[in-house]
């Protein structure tokens, strides 16, 4: 995980020390404005080194803490929780789920088998957390859609907003069909044609498919027909969204050299009636079939987790190192914070609900790039929506454990 997404956290500051930083923060203000005005200059010279020293007094860190409250107050306003761009991540096969109704497989080395060589199946592998699409994404894979010219059905790149259990069997490439996954906006790799909802002449074909509805025609401008896609061979495909130009696109290029690249105008935000989505890629076979499959490396996923926010303590407990919470420890740590004082964070993963495997990814009262946690061990927080403890593990802010308060 990057350090631009690492967890940031309060230190164990108290409500009485965020408000001398404030005033102290004030007073600079003030001292600011008063330059317009000569008169003013040494009264407030004398009433901020006063409380300076009163701070020094309190401690080395109520004064760094107070520096560091000075710093947010001054750089409120550029706060930003969506980042420019995404960044390249490490592929792991555990950040993706194989639905249980699926009959895919993770065969090793960034390789999800979506399909067997069998008839009537369904496949799908989807990425566990949502990504924003406010940010611009780029996935890059290389695609098997099997060795047999008269097999079916072909592999589909989908985005989508309702779960990770999604798939089915048939002519939908495991995406549409009879259920189809609504709403969502595909990318797909047919290698089958099915009457009136393929082109007439049969050739293995590119298209974007809106909704799941793969009963129908795309429209002309949708369609790129391309040579054999069963040869036996990966063929690479490089799939881009850019938000400001609401373009969604492809450049995909055949195991024989040919590059075939389209792209479509869509608001996808509006579609999909929210900034986040779903995505993974989903296959079948029906009467007739293929093995089919897609592989990753460490380059081919380029998003922006989706966040949600929760309401967290400001303050916080730590351990040296993982401790499992007996009961009477969790009652003790929920009867310490006090819902007076609390603060927003945001975390990653599927639900609104932070759970294990989650990341804390951003805190609301503090901007980057402080790291308000470091170092070793982990940190507890209470969740106040939910009234439960989570575990935190500082140094990368993964969400190792929850404990609900008695």
């Amino acid at each position: 995980m990057s350090a631009r997404y690492r967890a940031l956290y309060n230190v164990e500051n108290s409500f009485e020390q965020r408000s001398q930083c404030l005033f102290l923060s004030f007073l600079l203000i003030i001292k600011y404005e008063s330059l317009k005005y000569s008169v003013f200059i040494n009264i407030f010279n004398r009433i901020t080194i006063l409380f300076v020293g009163i701070l020094m007094q309190k401690g080395l860190s109520s004064f760094l803490i107070c520096l560091r409250t000075i710093f947010c107050v001054g750089f409120l306003q550029a706060q930003v929780l969506v980042p420019s761009s995404c960044t390249p991540r490490p592929f792991d096969n555990t950040d993706f789920n194989l639905p249980a109704t699926s009959n895919s497989t993770y065969q090793g080395n960034g390789l999800f088998r979506l399909t067997p060589n069998i008839g009537g199946q369904g496949g799908a592998s989807w990425y566990r957390r949502r990504l924003d699409m406010r940010v611009n994404f780029r996935i890059a894979v290389e695609l098997y859609l099997g060795a047999n010219d008269v097999g079916a059905d072909g592999i589909a790149f989908v985005l989508q907003n309702l779960d990770t259990g999604q798939g089915s069997t048939g002519g939908g490439l495991g995406y549409g069909g009879g259920t189809p996954i609504s709403p969502s906006m595909a990318i797909e790799f047919d290698t089958w044609t099915n009457g009136g909802a393929d082109p007439a002449t049969g050739e293995d074909h590119i298209a974007f498919v809106t909704n799941g509805n793969t009963d129908t025609m795309p429209l002309a401008a949708d369609i790129t027909l391309v040579d054999n896609l069963e040869n036996g061979n990966y063929h690479t495909v490089v799939i881009s969204w850019n938000p400001d130009t609401q373009i969604l696109g492809y450049d995909f290029t055949h195991s024989n050299g040919t590059v075939y690249s389209d792209t479509k105008s869509v608001n996808l935000i509006a579609m999909m009636g929210t900034p986040i989505a779903f995505w993974g890629f989903t296959a079948s076979t029906g009467g007739f079939n293929n093995e089919q499959s897609v592989r990753f490396n460490d380059n081919s996923i380029c998003v922006v987790d989706a966040t949600f926010p929760v309401t967290v303590g400001n303050n916080y407990h730590t351990s040296t190192g993982l401790v499992s919470l007996t009961q009477d420890d969790t009652q003790y740590l929920c009867s310490l914070f006090s819902n007076n004082f609390y603060n927003t964070a945001y975390h990653n993963g599927e639900n609104l609900e932070p759970t294990v495997g989650d990341y804390i990814l951003y805190n609301n009262l503090y901007p980057p790039p402080q790291q308000l946690v470091q170092g070793t061990g982990t940190a507890y927080f209470k969740m106040f929506d939910y009234n439960k403890i989570v575990e935190v593990r500082k140094s990368d802010g993964e969400i190792i454990a929850v404990y609900n308060c008695p």
